[in-house]
């Protein structure tokens, strides 16, 4: 809580009149920093359904990470098809430290998870064009594993 400014206080007030970034910075307090983790996932969720990217990714990462693989996985395509693969890669540059502050850092939790996802072979076409689902959520979910 000590990392939070004291005067945060202005973010609610921005949130509280719908500016998503705002929504956004208060789910990222609420849900790893102040700890009351149902508004922050929901204040999360407000972000990602509002078409927020780092909203979209974290959401959808959080998912995963309390082992809600196919809704989190929706958010992460979502991010994916209406941004495109660079926005997905740009947020797992800007979200990396947040993302360390995950909760569950276990090794177990993401191998089992990745070994639900199958994988063809489509996952290894040139320049991601015809990239299938499973394999931009497996490839997400060893991202993930790398940051931890």
């Amino acid at each position: 809580m000590e990392r939070i400014p004291n005067a945060s206080n202005i973010l609610y007030e921005c949130a509280q009149f719908r500016n998503v970034h705002a929504i956004f910075l208060c789910g990222l307090i609420d849900y790893y920093f102040a700890k009351p983790r149902i508004t922050g996932i929901n204040h999360l969720k407000s972000a990602a359904d509002a078409g927020h990217c780092e909203a979209m990714y974290l959401y959808g990462m959080a998912l995963i990470n309390e082992k809600q693989l196919a809704e989190g996985a929706k958010y992460i395509k979502m991010l994916w098809t209406k941004r495109g693969f660079e926005a997905v890669w740009q947020c797992l540059e800007n979200c990396s430290r947040v993302v360390q502050e995950m909760s569950i850092r276990e090794y177990r939790g993401y191998e089992m998870l990745v070994s639900q996802i199958e994988v063809g072979d489509e996952g290894v076409v040139g320049q991601f064009e015809e990239v299938g689902d499973e394999w931009l959520i497996y490839n997400e979910i060893l991202c993930f594993i790398d940051y931890i």
